[in-house]
């Protein structure tokens, strides 16, 4: 059974990250974005989900919503209430993203969405210099002080 990834958030921050995937990974038909727009209202979220499912009938979704809580998450959360086969997550990182989207049709939805969270916790790190380089001044200094 076919994988579908669905991108939905706030403003244009599903057309983004599939700007940006695109750009990195190249285009993928069974990855869509879906923009709650300032417009748009709950129902009209819900139909833009729904001619996504209409299209794709018999494909498992995961949705991949922005932020925990918010309008599209609730409306893609109220979609997995009602059919089974959608899976939604919210707070991936780009890495994570594009490593689905490559193994997307490997996997169960439940080990995709899965996969997504475990790899966007790993992808998500502090960048802290552990080693400085040492240069000849420095040791000059250190060697100096003791004299």
């Amino acid at each position: 059974m076919k994988n579908v990834m669905i991108l939905t958030g706030h403003g244009e921050y599903a057309k983004g990250i599939r700007s940006n995937l695109t750009f990195i990974a190249g285009e993928n038909e069974d990855l869509y974005a879906v923009d709650f727009l300032i417009d748009d209202t709950e129902e009209t979220l819900k139909a833009k989900f729904k001619q996504i499912l209409d299209e794709t009938v018999g494909a498992n979704y995961v949705f991949i919503c922005d932020l925990l809580g918010g309008t599209p998450f609730r409306c893609a959360a109220g979609l997995s209430q009602q059919q089974p086969g959608i899976e939604v997550v919210c707070g991936i990182t780009t890495g994570s993203l594009m490593e689905a989207l490559f193994l997307k049709d490997t996997m169960s939805i439940e080990e995709l969405a899965q996969s997504l969270v475990n790899k966007s916790h790993e992808s998500c790190v502090r960048f802290e210099m552990i080693n400085k380089v040492k240069t000849a001044s420095d040791n000059l200094e250190s060697e100096q002080d003791g004299i």
